[in-house]
């Protein structure tokens, strides 16, 4: 476990650690990821593709 000599010098390194991180952008991808594959080849349960469809247009 790491811990500071310094409590007072180690909150003020996180607080500067922070606001560097949060001037970094986030942009996001112009073209989105494709689904991932289904895993198994199982058919898609009738009644749990119902209620999510359900759910969606809610």
């Amino acid at each position: 476990m790491l811990v500071a000599d310094d409590p007072l010098r180690a909150l003020g390194r996180f607080a500067e650690l922070l606001e560097q991180i949060g001037k970094v952008k986030y942009y996001r991808p112009k073209n989105p990821r494709p689904s991932q594959p289904r895993v198994t080849k199982r058919k898609i349960n009738k009644w749990t593709k119902g209620r999510g469809d359900r759910v969606n247009a809610a």
